[in-house]
């Protein structure tokens, strides 16, 4: 299972799925930091 999201997904998927997640994360913290 994708040990962020807990579903069983595709390597490929799950990294896509990871690399926006990532970015997603990164955009709420600068947003909050500021």
């Amino acid at each position: 299972p994708d040990p962020v999201t807990g579903y069983y997904r595709p390597e490929n998927e799950a990294k896509e799925i990871d690399a926006a997640e990532l970015r997603a994360q990164l955009l709420k913290n600068t947003t909050s930091s500021h």
